[in-house]
């Protein structure tokens, strides 16, 4: 038989209590993963390695456990809404609020000791594609090729051959094929990009113009989801990849610097980029228009990068560039 039932300032007060031994376990939950994590990493390497074997040689593939902070403002959303939810059904029973708490604290707890696997394909199926009848292969198939073109843009040096004169500039790209999900975009988002050109950036506008048009494709090449695991409402889904830092290490910049300065240099960034949050790229191009728009308020914005600087947004450009390559065609 169920408990007589608490009134309400009761129910919170055990509510409350019961949060306190909840935080205490998560503490210690994520100190323990910390000896768990090689288990993790060997288990999703096997999946990976058998995903290989069987479906896709050329996959790859980034895992992650869940991020700290994206845990505590999940825990912290729960809780909010379990005491909103209390605080208004005064007739809760002791067990019904133990259920609803127990419920709670399981989704946490799967959030600490489970593991993100995202599982990407190389596929060259481009080709079958472009006869299909669907038409939504072919307006993926028209924004793949738009991609690839502002990718080659790169290799070509921005020198587009004309049918009427000699070599011309290739001033901009028309990506206009690659807006194909129908969301409410920032009014800044260009429809028109430069032609990719990392190697040759100089000033903090060089490095937004190049970033705003990466960060645009992959927005645009990006998977519509709108699950969340971090209580945010989102467009499209996480498809990050780790950039393999060791091969910065011959990255033209480097050379700069002395065997030391460059290894401590390189440690810093991966360290940066490893602990990190995976954040879609919509949300990470809304930040970067805003950037752009305040630096170029101001004499910054024109002047020259400082050799660190420069470093880092020459890595941070490549790595963009890096997913995009890999992610291009992945909805196909």
């Amino acid at each position: 038989m169920l408990e007589k039932s608490l009134i309400n300032t009761d129910n919170i007060k055990y509510l409350k209590h019961r949060f306190k031994e909840l935080d205490e376990n998560v503490e210690k939950s994520y100190d323990y993963i910390n000896e768990l994590y090689p288990l993790f990493r060997d288990a999703l390497s096997y999946i990976f390695i058998d995903f290989r074997d069987y479906i896709d040689p050329n996959s790859f593939v980034p895992y992650r456990v869940k991020n700290r902070s994206s845990l505590n403002t999940k825990m912290e959303n729960a809780k909010k809404a379990l005491i909103l939810d209390v605080a208004s059904n005064p007739n809760y029973t002791k067990e019904e609020i133990e259920k609803k708490f127990s419920k709670m604290n399981d989704k946490l707890m799967q959030d600490i000791f489970g593991a993100t696997l995202v599982l990407f394909t190389d596929n060259r199926i481009k080709q079958y594609c472009e006869t299909s009848a669907n038409p939504k292969i072919q307006i993926l198939c028209q924004q793949l090729k738009k991609v690839e073109h502002y990718l080659n843009s790169e290799n070509e040096l921005g020198v587009y051959t004309s049918p009427f004169s000699l070599k011309e500039p290739l001033s901009y790209i028309d990506i206009t094929d690659t807006f194909i999900d129908d969301f409410d975009l920032n009014p800044n988002t260009p429809t028109k990009v430069p032609p990719l050109n990392i190697s040759d950036i100089k000033t903090w506008k060089d490095y937004y113009t190049q970033l705003v048009s990466l960060l645009t494709l992959l927005t645009n090449i990006s998977t519509p989801c709108n699950f969340s695991s971090d209580g945010k409402e989102h467009k499209y889904c996480v498809g990050q990849i780790k950039f393999p830092f060791l091969k910065l290490l011959q990255f033209e910049d480097f050379s700069k610097y002395s065997p030391s300065d460059a290894i401590k240099n390189l440690l810093t960034i991966a360290q940066k980029n490893y602990d990190g949050c995976f954040i879609p790229f919509d949300e990470q191009l809304d930040y970067a228009l805003k950037a752009q728009a305040d630096i170029s308020k101001t004499d910054k914005y024109n002047t020259d990068l400082l050799p660190n600087d420069l470093l880092k947004c020459k890595l941070h450009l490549r790595y963009l560039k890096e997913n995009l390559e890999k992610l291009s065609n992945d909805r196909l």
